[in-house]
């Protein structure tokens, strides 16, 4: 069977979803035409005479209601389908919209291919329904077949609706559940019929849905509301519905039954309780937040008065230092306190050295706290990358020297400038050069080689031939305040802070740090930098 059907919705991803939907379908071949705005939407209906019409409220010209209003002027309201299709905030108005002669809607929320083709199916039987009513109603108005047909097809239209129809005596036992109770519920209509409708209510919604009926009974009216409560389904569990009733009344007014429509609302109040959640985890995270804005107040509090630490704490370490390293160099020098003799001048030299050693200890602490708390402010000009490395080994040949270590440099040729702080970066090499050379005995040879990595990176390698190290070790050689072995910490002084302040100057200056090493073979540590054009 052909069905020529109209969709007519500003939504080019929504009319999609139908025309899915539809195709899926097997029991019908549809022709499908399609409107986006008011004016194609009039021309289609006059050119084709759809038989049916699936319509959104949104159009790009207009809306569906004027659509409706044009249909309806031109007499035609009554007797064509029209699905109505409304997400869910235009609830309301697809409600009133069914007052005013359209069959029937759906929310777009919860739309299905099941529900679309039974809404199809129930609105084509209605119509068929409806037109079999006015022709027996034209043709034999005063036959007793006329009546007999119209009660039957308005019981066929009743149960048609995807809603529960029911009714019960005044006692509330079952005298009337439509065919929807089987598939809303799980039981057959029959098993139900004098029974009480009170038992299928959750006991915790039973005393609301007792007043909802008293107050109908009452008032003479059905009720203002739908009451909403859980209702028992054959499998045990429970299901939120949602229920209209009206009291039916004999000639002289006594209420004799109630009668009423229910309507699964499980998925709306699932999404309910899905917004509440929402709005609970949003009020947790901004307490969270909230207390983490305290937490970090305190912290950048507690980050200034570390900071003001160091820099007192700098001077007044330095300061006494200096002095005593002054005043040994002077010794030395016998101009202003006169000669001293060997063992005196020996004294001096461990007390220089000691001091230079406590020097440099007390730098590498107070750079890696600075680095700590983000104090490390980078100086970045264009620099020569070759006169830096060249300046670096200058820096440490004495030291060499007294190893008898050879110190090689290898630098392709036209090596860019790069972007950076040139204080901090020979700080850097040095500390690498210094590394290579403590850990390689004497009559060695320690490396510093230079070549660019696909134009864009700059590689300085500085590689020893050392004692090297264990494999196991590679991981902890950029942690702060760890030397690998206790016997090396006895044979080579130092806090174990070098290689942590190199990787953080070289990561803030957006390259990295690597290491390669075997055991007795030596090391190559490998810093790569950004090429900034």
């Amino acid at each position: 069977m052909s069905i020529t059907l109209l969709i007519v919705d500003d939504s080019e991803i929504d009319r999609s979803k139908y025309i899915y939907c539809l195709t899926s379908d097997i029991s019908y071949s549809y022709r499908i035409l399609e409107a986006s705005t008011l004016v194609k939407a009039k021309e289609l209906y006059e050119d084709k005479k759809p038989q049916i019409i699936l319509l959104g409220l949104q159009l790009t010209d207009g809306s569906g209601l004027e659509f409706l209003n044009w249909i309806n002027q031109q007499g035609q309201m009554a007797t064509l389908p029209i699905l109505l299709l409304v997400p869910q905030r235009e609830e309301s108005i697809a409600a009133q919209t069914t007052k005013s002669g359209i069959q029937d809607y759906l929310v777009k929320d919860f739309l299905t291919p099941e529900r679309l083709m039974r809404s199809i199916d129930h609105l084509l039987e209605r119509v068929q329904l409806i037109n079999a009513v006015y022709d027996s109603l034209n043709l034999r108005k005063r036959s007793e077949k006329l009546i007999s047909e119209s009660k039957e097809n308005f019981c066929l239209l009743v149960e048609c609706s995807d809603d529960l129809i029911w009714s019960s005596d005044l006692e509330g036992k079952f005298t009337y559940l439509s065919p929807q109770f089987k598939e809303l519920f799980g039981w057959e209509p029959t098993e139900w019929f004098g029974k009480s409708m009170i038992d299928l209510v959750h006991a915790g919604d039973r005393p609301r849905v007792k007043d909802n009926i008293e107050q109908i009974l009452i008032s003479n009216k059905k009720g203002d509301l739908p009451v909403e409560f859980r209702h028992l389904q054959k499998d045990g569990s429970y299901v939120w519905v949602s229920c209209n009733m009206t009291p039916r009344r004999n000639s002289q007014g006594v209420a004799v039954s109630v009668q009423g429509i229910l309507r699964d609302i499980s998925d709306r109040i699932a999404l309910a309780y899905a917004i509440r959640n929402r709005k609970q985890t949003e009020s947790r995270l901004k307490e969270s937040n909230e207390i983490l804005s305290v937490v970090n107040q305190e912290l950048l509090k507690a980050i200034g008065l570390k900071e003001n630490f160091l820099s007192t704490i700098s001077h007044e370490l330095r300061t006494p230092l200096n002095s005593i390293l002054g005043l040994v160099e002077i010794l030395q020098e016998t101009t202003v306190y006169g000669y001293l003799n060997e063992k005196q001048l020996q004294a001096l030299a461990i007390i220089e050295s000691s001091g230079n050693h406590l020097l440099e200890l007390i730098n590498d602490i107070l750079d890696f706290s600075k680095i700590e708390v983000g104090c490390l402010d980078l100086h970045r000009d264009t620099t020569s990358i070759a006169q830096l490395c060249e300046a670096s080994l200058d820096f440490v040949k004495y030291q060499a020297l007294n190893k008898n270590i050879q110190l090689q440099l290898n630098m392709a040729d036209n090596l860019p400038e790069i972007f950076v702080d040139e204080r901090r970066m020979r700080q850097s090499l040095i500390h690498l050069l210094n590394n290579a050379i403590k850990f390689t005995p004497q009559f060695g040879q320690v490396t510093l080689t230079l070549h660019t990595a696909n134009k864009s990176w700059l590689q300085i390698a500085v590689s020893d031939t050392g004692i090297g190290i264990a494999p196991e070790n590679l991981d902890k050689l950029f942690q702060p305040f760890v030397q690998l072995d206790g016997n090396l910490n006895r044979q080579y002084e130092g806090t174990g802070l070098g290689l942590a302040i190199v990787k953080q100057i070289i990561e803030s200056h957006g390259g990295k740090v690597s290491v390669t090493s075997r055991v007795g073979l030596g090391s190559c540590f490998t810093i790569e930098l950004p090429v900034e054009l």
